[in-house]
């Protein structure tokens, strides 16, 4: 039967770059498939089962060895700086992310915030950067930024002296 592999011949070369939005309007044919239609539909299973045992399983968890450190600058002069930016289809998991300085670079109220929309308020920065560092996010926050995103820090007064921001992560599945 000439039909048999015909769908599955054509999937081969194709991609979602070519699919044009229209060729979603037309709705129709028939809801019961005939016999040569069986077999394109076997097809489309066969596809939707490879893809849901490959991806399925892994979404939401840490790719392995994609932990990444990152690092970020506040000038004494500036009040806020963007800590980190999220390439475009990709996700992060922040596992962690520290403030150190040469000098005690105590700080007022502060937040972290993802384009420009405040996330973490850091009341306690002027605590937690009384010595010469401190942690303000560890993995117990459970923050995860999607792709085109950024993470910024902004604080109401600028520091003391130049801070470094030191930013862990790793990437997960999507």
């Amino acid at each position: 039967m000439a039909r048999e592999f015909e769908l599955r011949e054509l999937l081969k070369s194709q991609s979602l770059d070519n699919v044009q939005p229209s060729a979603f309007a037309s709705v129709g044919g028939v809801v019961f498939p005939d016999r040569p239609a069986a077999f394109d539909l076997a097809d489309f299973v066969d596809v939707v089962d490879s893809y849901r045992a490959v991806h399925v399983p892994t979404y939401g968890n840490s790719i392995p060895n994609t932990t990444e450190t990152s690092t970020a600058f506040l000038l004494a002069t500036k009040t806020s700086t963007d800590l980190l930016t999220v390439p475009d289809n990709q996700t992060y998991r922040i596992l962690g992310i520290s403030v150190r300085s040469t000098s005690n670079f105590e700080m007022t109220a502060a937040a972290l915030a993802v384009d420009g929309v405040n996330i973490l308020d850091l009341a306690s920065i002027d605590t937690l950067t009384a010595t010469f560092s401190g942690c303000i996010v560890n993995n117990q926050f459970d923050l995860i930024i999607t792709g085109g995103a950024v993470l910024s820090f902004a604080s109401s007064a600028n520091p003391n002296d130049d801070v470094v921001f030191d930013i862990v992560y790793h990437k997960l599945q999507q």
